[in-house]
């Protein structure tokens, strides 16, 4: 089992002090409610997300571990022979024999989701629909990634499927190094969002996702423990979530 609350505070923090790649600016600890939850943000692919995953893991030993990815996914990026998968790969082999479970859409309680993300978004018809559609292009990628082993002839596999993100980091880059490199990546991104704001629909789906993030580790929680890694991009919406008992 896990640390008690505080000391889950505790094992937090003596992982910030002890390795620059666990930034503030990537982590987020709730532990009001039944179990304590770590959020780890992450940069797709980034040697330091990865390295922040495993490190933060290993130091507040979680009873599960929660990804952003579809449920059954998650057997596709725990295969020791997978190639694919970077942080969420990561964080299901952490802590081998701790539970991982996929927290994404599509899965349990996605209807309810968009209903919910409905109800607290001034959205019109339109959007609702393109979201929908998008939805659906999400859960046929997920299908076809979970099928390909059974049909690997027919369909693509999910590395094939798999968007791959390389760095301007040398493979022996310090961890400081990584840690700069990833928050100026991070800043990069951020004004170009800023600079160009996303659809309707695609900021819709976001909310959906989000509030299915958060209810997913919400039901978890009762449970024991969570270690959640989720795109930075997520962080602060899931938090705020799971702070306000939102979920």
């Amino acid at each position: 089992m896990s640390p008690p609350h505080t000391d889950f505070d505790a094992a937090v923090e003596t992982a910030i002090e002890s390795d620059p790649r666990i930034d503030r600016e990537f982590v987020r600890v709730v532990t009001d409610g039944p179990s304590p939850v770590v959020l780890v943000g992450v940069v797709h692919d980034h040697p330091a997300s990865i390295a922040r995953v495993e490190k933060l893991i290993d130091q507040v030993e979680p009873d599960l571990i929660a990804v952003e990815l579809p449920d059954v996914l998650v057997p596709e990026v725990a295969d020791p022979e997978r190639t694919f998968g970077g942080e969420m790969a990561a964080a299901v082999s952490a802590a081998p024999g701790t539970p991982a479970v996929g927290i994404d859409v599509p899965g349990q309680g996605t209807g309810r989701a968009l209903l919910a993300a409905g109800r607290h978004r001034d959205v019109t018809l339109g959007t609702v629909v393109q979201s929908v559609r998008s939805l659906g292009t999400m859960t046929a990628r997920t299908v076809s990634g979970r099928l390909a082993r059974l049909w690997p002839s027919v369909l693509p596999s999910l590395d094939a499927l798999e968007y791959g993100h390389e760095y301007d980091l040398e493979p022996e880059a310090s961890p400081r190094r990584q840690a700069d490199n990833e928050l100026a990546h991070l800043h990069r991104s951020r004004s170009l969002f800023e600079t160009f704001e996303p659809p309707p629909a695609t900021a819709f789906l976001d909310a959906v996702r989000e509030r299915q993030m958060a209810n997913r580790i919400e039901r978890l929680r009762q449970k024991g423990s969570v270690a959640a890694v989720v795109g930075h991009e997520h962080l602060g919406s899931v938090g705020t979530a799971l702070r306000t008992d939102e979920a």
